[in-house]
């Protein structure tokens, strides 16, 4: 084959593997945030007007680094978590005078639990309501997250997990919108990142689903409830349908959601898990449902190998969070 005699030349070839370079890069990007990409890389690349003697004195390193950062840095705005997919498209539908039975309900559920509850107005693009448990709260008021609003996952979410959060929110709406309409208040998200308390990082589970759509189906209010998490990385993204126990799991490197069942317990690990709840030992567990300790003791080994755990504290965790009891 004959040579192209371009491809000798040292300025051509630079020029090659820049445009090249130019290309993976807003590849890249497009998978976290394909929008904004383009109006942000092509005019940095194409303004560098690098000469061939001082691209090889630059290591193309250099260059990525430098689109890296400014994209990292460009794209932590709180405008960024509000997209196409989650734009409210009929605010003539907004009945603002049911806010309070809203805010009301959430306050109900949450005096009975541990976990954290707010609601989110997408429309107002801010927090309604934020509950007064600290689990999620990083040592502010509910007043102060509230004025924080979209804020708080800039101050409050470790840098390198907040490309995270952009891409559950864009990967989330866009399943979402493809959910039947009569379904949509019928499925939720669930995925896990850190919080920083005092600079400490604290891994959490955060659920979101909806409250109250417009007639084309899109979310007006979205109703939040963070708890601990089970895993010890962030991710672990899921959609999942209730009354069912399938759920999608997303791949990222796939970018598919794959279908996955939910784990289920026998009664007699059921019976094991709520007696945990309630403080009892092991021996007293036995005691109670009429099974030896070594009985007991497996069926608490086939409940994490289920659930995906190390110990009880973490069961107690994953089956509240999955309703699994």
């Amino acid at each position: 084959m004959p040579v192209d005699p371009r491809a000798t030349d040292t300025a051509y070839r630079l020029n090659y593997h820049i445009i090249w370079t130019q290309a993976v890069v807003i590849r890249l990007c497009e998978a976290i945030r394909p929008a904004h990409c383009l109006t942000l890389l092509s005019p940095r690349l194409a303004n560098s007007k690098v000469s061939p003697n001082k691209a090889i004195s630059t290591p193309l390193t250099a260059i990525l680094l430098e689109i890296f950062t400014n994209f990292v840095i460009e794209m932590n705005t709180p405008d960024e978590f509000f997209i196409p997919d989650n734009e409210v498209k009929l605010p003539d539908e907004l009945d603002y005078s049911r806010v309070n039975e809203y805010v009301r309900s959430a306050e109900a559920f949450s005096r009975s639990t541990y976990q954290s509850v707010y609601i989110i107005d997408y429309f107002k693009q801010n927090f309604l309501y934020v509950s007064p448990n600290p689990m999620f709260l990083c040592g502010l008021s509910p007043e102060q997250m509230i004025d924080l609003g979209y804020q708080f996952y800039l101050k409050y979410v470790p840098e390198d997990e907040q490309a995270l959060l952009l891409d559950i929110n864009r990967v989330g709406f866009a399943f979402h919108n493809q959910i039947p309409l009569e379904q949509r208040k019928d499925w939720y998200i669930s995925y896990d990142f850190h919080i920083l308390n005092d600079g400490h990082p604290i891994l959490i589970n955060h659920k979101l689903t909806s409250l109250a759509l417009t007639s084309d189906g899109r979310i007006w209010l979205a109703l939040c409830v963070v708890s601990a998490s089970t895993h010890t990385t962030p991710g672990h993204i899921e959609m999942h349908h209730v009354g069912t126990p399938d759920y999608f799991a997303f791949n990222p490197l796939t970018r598919r959601w794959d279908k996955n069942t939910m784990p289920s317990l026998t009664e007699g690990e059921k019976s094991v898990l709520t007696l945990s709840i309630q403080g009892y030992t092991m021996s007293e567990i036995a005691d109670r449902i009429c099974l030896s300790p070594d009985t007991v003791k497996k069926y608490r080994q086939r409940i994490f190998e289920k659930l995906g755990v190390r110990n009880i504290s973490e069961a107690i965790v994953a089956a509240t969070n999955n309703k699994l009891l």
